[in-house]
């Protein structure tokens, strides 16, 4: 029992330590976000949270999708730390906080995540929180691993759910485009072109730098066909190169 007492306060204390003092710069950040799939501490999310939507890297609004993802990816399953997540926000976050909070309860879209973003509606009456809120009830569910991409925003969220779990299937998902390239140059189709060269963009860029995303992709290699087959071992050869 003392054990398990000092791992409850253990626990506790962490969640007490500054978004600053974990974070400094935004190098510090983006290690975090890019391997934490290889090194997961869950506890550092919140002020992992909080230094992003204090920073100027919120400002960037491509980026917010993403990492509400990955923040929703790691907080899965960890229903007292979204909890905490809800009273961080309630206690001390602005506007915008509070909405990207919103975001990522939606994504996570477990049965906690749900009742908290029904507290939400009841407890913060700001109108750009509850136009947020509604706008989730319009849209649904939004689950991009059971999706195939149709826009370079959907790459991204796939992404952001690798680096916070190693999933290969997010992977996969990207490589679902691929075989775009083909038709959409016959067709001179901008959209595909573009949706394919993202993805094909990504898988390299990533594989080059994330050993488990080459694995991944020289194993699906062994079985794809066509064009993708083709774009699959031409991203082997660039990293085998680069090495």
């Amino acid at each position: 029992m003392k054990n398990i007492l000092i791992t409850i306060i253990l626990i506790l204390l962490s969640f007490s330590v500054s978004a600053q003092e974990i974070f400094s710069t935004d190098d510090e950040f983006n290690d975090f976000f890019t391997y934490y799939y290889l090194n997961p501490q869950p506890q550092k999310i919140i002020p992992f949270i909080n230094y992003y939507v204090s920073s100027e890297l919120y400002n960037k609004v491509n980026s917010r999708m993403i990492v509400a993802h990955f923040a929703a990816y790691t907080l899965r399953g960890e229903d007292y730390m979204l909890e905490e997540l809800f009273k961080e926000q309630n206690d001390n976050g602005d506007v915008s906080a509070k909405i990207f909070t919103l975001h990522i309860f939606w994504v996570a879209d477990t049965d906690r995540a749900k009742e908290l973003l029904s507290k939400a509606e009841t407890s913060w009456k700001n109108s750009l929180v509850q136009e947020t809120i509604q706008k989730f009830k319009e849209w649904g569910t939004y689950n991009v691993l059971l999706k195939t991409p149709t826009n370079p925003g959907d790459i991204d969220n796939l992404w952001g759910i690798f680096m916070a779990t190693g999933n290969p299937k997010a992977i996969k998902q990207i490589m679902t485009v691929l075989l775009l390239k083909k038709s959409a140059e016959k067709e001179k189709n901008l959209n595909k072109l573009i949706l394919s060269g993202s993805a094909e963009w990504s898988l390299t860029a990533n594989a080059k730098q994330h050993e488990k995303v080459c694995d991944i992709i020289k194993d699906e290699a062994k079985n794809a066909t066509g064009i993708t087959k083709q774009i699959l071992e031409e991203i082997i050869k660039k990293v085998e190169k680069n090495l």
